[in-house]
C-alpha cells in the first residue's frame, strides 16, 4: 500500500510540474466539496449516523437501506465504488454475494485483504 500512496503521491507532483496545481473539478463536484456542505462530524460513528438519515436528494425518497460502507476505518486507503445494487441495498452493505468474490480474488491477486481498507 505504501508504493500505491507514493505512486498517488508522485503524479500530483508530476502534474505540477506540468504546471498542473491542481486538478479541476465541475461546479457542481466543488460545491459538494465546500465546507458548508460538509457533514459536520469528525468521526466515523456521526458520518455514518449522518449518511443513513440523510434527506438532502430525491434518492432519500426511493432508498430502501443506505449503504454506508465497510472494513477498515484506520486504513489510508478507501475504495469508493458506484451507487448500491439491489443485494448491496438490501444487506446495506458494499459489496456482497458475487461481487464480493470477485473483489476478493481481484485483492488476494495483489496482496491486499479486504480488511486492509474501508470501501464505500
Amino acid at each position: 500500500m505504501k508504493e500505491i500512496l507514493e505512486n498517488i503521491k508522485n503524479y500530483f507532483l508530476y502534474l505540477n510540474e506540468l504546471g498542473i496545481p491542481e486538478i479541476p473539478g465541475s461546479e457542481s463536484l466543488k460545491k459538494f466539496i465546500r465546507k458548508e456542505n460538509a457533514f459536520s462530524t469528525d468521526s466515523w460513528d456521526g458520518l455514518k449516523e449522518a449518511i443513513l438519515n440523510c434527506n438532502k436528494c430525491s434518492l432519500a425518497r426511493i432508498r430502501k437501506t443506505p449503504v454506508f460502507g465497510s472494513g477498515n476505518t484506520s486504513s489510508k486507503l478507501m475504495i469508493i465504488t458506484e451507487y448500491p445494487d439491489r443485494d448491496e441495498e438490501y444487506f446495506g452493505i458494499p459489496f456482497t454475494g458475487k461481487s464480493e468474490e470477485i473483489l476478493k480474488r481481484m485483492l488476494l491477486s495483489i496482496k491486499l485483504r479486504k480488511e486492509d481498507f474501508f470501501i464505500t
